[in-house]
């Protein structure tokens, strides 16, 4: 489960919540926020109908269009660490990978 942190209670799971809530938090539709992250309109509604990924340059972009109410880290939760090193420290430490 994966936790936001804004002041409400949101236990969100997928890119596609995610999107939603920050449609909520920006209080606009999804075609504004995709300009503002810039995407195209129809390629942020595949993400919300989780038809693919977010491109992760736009997760950049999300991540500071909501003013880190949410982050990459939550965006990406499985490899968050690999494409951005810059945000491992002692409170989001990047699990070593295990050697086979």
């Amino acid at each position: 489960m994966f936790m936001c942190s804004c002041a409400t209670v949101c236990c969100m799971k997928t890119q596609s919540e995610y999107i939603l809530h920050a449609c909520e938090l920006r209080s606009c539709s999804q075609a504004a926020l995709a300009r503002d992250i810039g995407l195209a309109p129809s390629m942020l509604n595949q993400v919300v109908q989780n038809i693919r990924p977010l491109p992760r340059d736009a997760a950049v972009r999300l991540e500071a269009a909501v003013e880190k109410e949410f982050t990459r880290r939550d965006l990406y939760p499985a490899d968050w660490g690999d494409y951005w090193p810059e945000l491992i420290d002692e409170t989001h430490p990047w699990p070593l990978k295990q050697e086979a």
